[in-house]
């Protein structure tokens, strides 16, 4: 969801929004929620994603 709403480039306040929102309502934790809003405002780092995948079937099951 929070690459997804980053897929333009930015995450504007309407979209925050609706991320702060589901992330609250999922019962994750702190921590947990904490984390997910550190992604929110984070730069989005291609190179950094890329280097996650580890087989070229895996960017598959996340379409």
């Amino acid at each position: 969801m929070v690459f997804a709403a980053k897929a333009d480039g930015h995450i504007d306040d309407q979209k925050r929004a609706a991320i702060v929102k589901w992330v609250a309502g999922q019962q994750l934790g702190l921590d947990s929620e904490a984390a997910i809003l550190r992604w929110v405002d984070a730069p989005l780092d291609p190179n950094l994603l890329s280097q996650q995948v580890d087989n070229m079937h895996w960017p598959l099951k996340c379409i």
